[in-house]
């Protein structure tokens, strides 16, 4: 059986959070855990690793210790490199421009007619590129196999030819 993608998706919105959920399940058979905000991430203490994380990045609660989805991302750029999504209903360019120089893949505003699209395709694509990796990390490792034998197999032959003079 195929292990499922996963993706964590942190939206405060409950109702915006199950529609994308909803959505990712359906069109790209995932698994996604929803998280309200970012604390609720930094603290998850499953051994689970999300392959894509979405990342809203305003929250409505005042009181939390990360207060936005740019200061996750800074946070989470010095430990990993797990490609995230930033969704967004900000019109500032700004803030956009912040989270992609922090190492957002991408930045999504929700306020766009067909965000829903725009984020599953990128989420496609992400899931493309790793697999892609992943082959060319294959036909790599093949390689040098295959070069590994033909040299030590002309070691050989140039071994026996010198010594067969």
């Amino acid at each position: 059986m195929k292990k499922l993608d996963t993706i964590f998706l942190v939206e405060d919105n409950t109702i915006l959070a199950e529609l994308i959920q909803h959505n990712l399940i359906k069109k790209l058979d995932c698994k996604v855990v929803l998280f309200q905000n970012a604390d609720e991430v930094a603290n998850y203490s499953e051994q689970e690793k999300p392959d894509v994380i979405i990342l809203d990045y305003n929250y409505d609660e005042l009181d939390l210790e990360i207060k936005n989805g740019l200061d996750f991302l800074i946070k989470l750029r010095d430990k990993s490199n797990v490609p995230v999504i930033a969704l967004s209903g900000q019109k500032d360019k700004e803030v956009a421009v912040d989270i992609i120089r922090n190492g957002a893949n991408d930045y999504i505003n929700k306020d766009d007619t067909n965000f829903m699209l725009t984020l599953t395709e990128s989420v496609e694509t992400i899931f493309k590129i790793r697999e892609t990796k992943r082959r060319l990390k294959k036909a790599i490792s093949t390689l040098n196999a295959k070069f590994l034998f033909y040299s030590v197999t002309l070691v050989i032959c140039v071994f026996v030819a010198v010594f067969a003079l």
